[in-house]
């Protein structure tokens, strides 16, 4: 059923030749959007695979921590390292959605299927938006408008990059549009369903800027006067989320998972407008992405404040322009897109519906070449950084496999022992030995002892404790490290840098027998290195 009707009471004639359309129109408008994803997604996941010697590997290490995370889950903890409790991962709800098979075979594989049910499920929310904003066009025209209107607002969130990022981006995606196109819906009908609460329910313990999308959501069912399934969800949020805050304390943990903690700032965020302002301006607005998004804000807010239209709409916008503001006064941009990506979603379908009128008009009698043409050339303008996260994910996904894959591989096939890291994921996935994460986002008191700022013996005190004869990690991080630390070698790749911080990771050791044992084994590992990748030994004698 459409967004919105076109016609009132239709003779049978009229009914059979809509009968006769609707398979031809549902395919002009779902088989542009999905046909790209699919067969951006089967040609990304070749290249993928033939850069990595047959394996699937994500774009980012992060992915590895949530199902470290997950395997530990399964196993009946919550953490990376089996009986010590830590938080790193980013969600709330996505480590529990691939513990099920955290300890299969298909482990690896199951970030990759949530990503690619998200995004066909955004696809299919996205064409009914899209399909609303050419209302009064003749079915084909429509259905061709509607089918490009809906692959421009697919790429401009840089799907492709999220659907092998591993990561719960793409889930947060499906359930931004989702609670979009509910509210879209609840003004055309006056009802409030259940799925659309369940949604905004859902969007913040997918991720924590799901909070963008579902408070103002929630004060717009308010002011719609929905106001006991409003309180309802707004009630379900605080207990899902204060609960889990409340667990977290209650084990010694901070108020936050560490990734929330550490990438988005808070322990070196200091509260008031001044510090809000500089985040905003000299951050996010100084940013290709970020000014776009500033751009549809002031659009967004240009509907909200017109007289002329219905009291809905004019909530609609503001709940959209609240969540774009929210995200660039709060949010982070940047690593591919991946950050601001539902945001984009909820502005770009937003703005589809809001000046659905000029854009019909203009799409009337332009023909298919136009529309299509008219498309691919907003898109370049509007999201760049969707062409480029395309072409560099297969690269990316090579970097994680030459670098992290690596270290993962001696970690468990070679060293089999306790070891310390500054990058968590995919050392500690399929790894039984304990994994220090010297960063903090898998240790609580490694994250303390790090802001102390109180040098580096904090180290040194916990590798020993722990057992940890080896540490890899990046030199430019850890600009002091403990004195007894000997350097033994540095795994470089040679390929373009793409996600990883750095390119060079240096390998410690703790003592004299612990770099003899580590030189010798790193000199067996050399050889069976991917290409790209190499071992790099210091000269006899040399410092670090």
């Amino acid at each position: 059923m459409p967004l919105l009707s076109t016609s009132a009471a239709p003779s049978p004639s009229s009914s059979a030749a809509s009968a006769s359309a609707a398979p031809r129109r549902w395919a002009a408008e779902l088989w542009i959007p999905l046909g790209l994803l699919l067969i951006g997604a089967v040609a990304e996941l070749v290249a993928i695979l033939a850069l990595n010697g047959g394996r699937l590997v994500y774009t980012l290490d992060d992915p590895y921590i949530h199902l470290a995370v997950a395997e530990e889950l399964a196993r009946g903890g919550y953490g990376v390292n089996t009986g010590e409790l830590s938080a790193p991962a980013s969600s709330i709800l996505w480590p529990f959605l691939l513990a099920p098979l955290a300890r299969t075979a298909l482990a690896g594989w199951v970030p990759l299927a949530y990503a690619l049910a998200s995004l066909a499920g955004a696809v299919l929310v996205i064409r009914r938006v899209a399909w609303g904003a050419f209302e009064g066009l003749p079915d084909g025209e429509r259905g061709w408008a509607a089918g490009w209107a809906g692959a421009g607002a697919l790429m401009a969130s840089g799907p492709f990059f999220l659907l092998f990022s591993g990561m719960e981006h793409p889930l947060q995606l499906f359930l931004a549009a989702l609670v979009t196109w509910g509210l879209i819906e609840e003004g055309r009908t006056g009802r409030a369903p259940g799925w659309l609460l369940g949604a905004v329910v859902l969007s913040p313990l997918v991720r924590y800027e799901g909070l963008a999308v579902a408070v103002p959501a929630l004060l717009y069912l308010a002011l719609r006067r929905h106001l006991a399934r409003a309180a309802a969800a707004a009630l379900a949020v605080a207990a899902a989320m204060g609960g889990f805050t409340a667990w977290l304390l209650a084990h010694g943990l901070p108020p936050l998972p560490a990734s929330v903690l550490v990438k988005g700032g808070a322990l070196t965020y200091r509260p008031g407008l001044g510090t809000l302002a500089r985040h905003a301006v000299l951050e996010n607005f100084n940013s290709i992405p970020g000014r776009t998004l500033a751009l549809f804000a002031l659009l967004l807010a240009a509907a909200a404040l017109g007289r002329r239209r219905p009291r809905a709409e004019r909530l609609f916008a503001a709940y959209a322009g609240g969540c774009v503001a929210l995200h660039l006064v709060l949010g982070r941009f940047g690593w591919m897109g991946r950050y601001e990506a539902y945001a984009w979603t909820v502005a770009v379908l937003a703005l589809l519906h809001l000046y659905r009128a000029p854009l019909a008009a203009a799409a009337a009698g332009a023909g298919r070449a136009r529309v299509t043409g008219a498309a691919a050339a907003l898109l370049l303008v509007l999201s760049p950084r969707s062409l480029y996260s395309t072409l560099a994910t297969p690269r990316a996904a090579n970097n994680i496999h030459v670098q992290h894959g690596q270290m993962h591989r001696f970690a468990t096939d070679y060293w089999r022992a306790p070891v310390a890291v500054n990058d968590l994921g995919r050392v500690a996935f399929r790894n039984d030995a304990y994994v220090l994460d010297l960063w903090g986002l898998g240790s609580a008191e490694a994250l303390r002892a790090r802001f102390a700022g109180r040098g580096p013996a904090w180290m040194e005190r916990m590798a020993a404790a722990r057992g940890a004869e080896l540490a890899m990690v990046y030199d430019a991080w850890f600009p002091e490290l403990p004195p007894g630390w000997r350097r033994v070698g540095v795994l470089r790749f040679d390929t373009r840098l793409v996600t990883p911080a750095e390119r060079e990771v240096a390998f410690y050791a703790r003592g004299p027998r612990a770099a003899a044992r580590a030189d010798t084994l790193l000199r067996v590992f050399a050889p069976t290195l991917p290409p790209g990748a190499r071992i790099v030994f210091p000269a006899p004698g040399a410092a670090r």
